[in-house]
């Protein structure tokens, strides 16, 4: 079982970083949350839409008191203004 975790991890990573390849996929800071929590619903909305999108800092904020280390959502320079409509939308 182990193993087919291992084979899906690398198969995701593989895949995201096959379709960065380019200076446009360069990643932008979209939103910074204090609360992890809401901060991985906007990644799964942005994820369900299609958009490539990732945390940074999301083990950071676990450590250090809250509101010290924000965590970032991360979006694609080119899915930006996407991301904002699907976020404000919501």
């Amino acid at each position: 079982m182990l193993l087919f975790h291992k084979f899906i991890f690398f198969a995701y990573l593989y895949k995201n970083l096959r379709t960065m390849n380019s200076a446009n996929d360069s990643l932008v800071v979209l939103k910074e949350f204090d609360n992890l929590m809401m901060a991985e619903i906007a990644k799964s909305m942005l994820e369900s839409a299609g958009i490539y999108c990732t945390l940074y800092d999301e083990c950071m904020s676990a450590f250090y008191q809250p509101l010290a280390i924000p965590v970032r959502l991360m979006v694609r320079a080119v899915d930006k203004e996407a991301a904002e409509s699907i976020l404000e939308n919501r």
